[in-house]
């Protein structure tokens, strides 16, 4: 899949959250109150642009975007006044993608061809400023920070083996793994969502006459129980800089 969304030094997003678990009282912050839990759905791309993806996509068809795929996480707000705070998370991803070379073929002119997978994970922590109260319409925030980047890639499949006259064919599996240091910065806006909840409830009526007429009353007529849901829909754009270093040797 490809994005349109992606630009130099920005390895994908559009993180979709829904439902945070509000821990502190809106919009009625004390020191010691409690942050919020979220659950984060997006998109992540790499952007190709080091020396091992100029020479793979040199040799072999395929993009950076072939390789966006949605990712998965959860990070925690400790609010340290009513607008700002201290965000750490961690995102999961794994991407793959079939490349093929651009010029061979085998002899029945099949592609020669094999799958790439590229996987991450990562710890961060930002620092999160908020625009605006908590009962405001639209909640506008940003954040600055940076953690750590954990990678695996591997290439499995058929290769060619130029160093022999006939230009063997053969099948490897390739795998790297390692970890890199990485910037990140976001800018979102949250809007909050709920809706009363009525749940009728049997019980009894302050009457005082008899007790015929009690029974009666509390059985025509329930007494309401008031409830609430509440949520929080964020769209937010995260921008995340990081460059492993190297690529991926045979394995065995």
């Amino acid at each position: 899949m490809r994005s349109l969304l992606t630009r130099p030094l920005t390895l994908a997003l559009l993180v979709l959250a829904l439902g945070a678990l509000q821990a502190e009282a809106q919009g009625n912050w004390q020191p010691g109150d409690f942050g919020s839990v979220r659950l984060r759905l997006g998109l992540w791309e790499p952007e190709g642009d080091s020396e091992y993806w100029d020479d793979t996509f040199a040799v072999f068809t395929g993009s950076a975007g072939d390789f966006q795929d949605l990712t998965f996480g959860f990070d925690y707000l400790w609010r340290a006044s009513a607008n700002s705070g201290l965000q750490f998370g961690t995102t999961f991803y794994s991407g793959q993608a079939t490349q093929a070379y651009w010029d061979y073929v085998d002899l029945d002119g099949f592609d020669i061809s094999h799958g790439t997978s590229l996987d991450t994970w990562d710890l961060n922590a930002l620092y999160v400023f908020r625009y605006g109260d908590w009962s405001s319409p639209i909640i506008p925030y940003a954040g600055l920070g940076g953690g750590i980047l954990f990678w695996s890639l591997e290439e499995a499949g058929d290769f060619i083996d130029f160093s022999t006259p006939e230009n063997e064919i053969y099948f490897a599996d390739y795998y790297a793994e390692g970890w890199t240091w990485e910037a990140l910065a976001m800018v979102g806006v949250e809007v909050p969502l709920g809706f009363p909840l009525v749940v009728l409830r049997r019980g009894p009526l302050p009457l005082r006459r008899g007790r015929a007429r009690r029974r009666l009353l509390r059985l025509r007529h329930p007494r309401p129980l008031g409830l609430g849901v509440r949520g929080r829909l964020r769209l937010e754009l995260l921008i995340r800089a990081a460059r492993p270093a190297g690529g991926p040797r045979k394995r065995g």
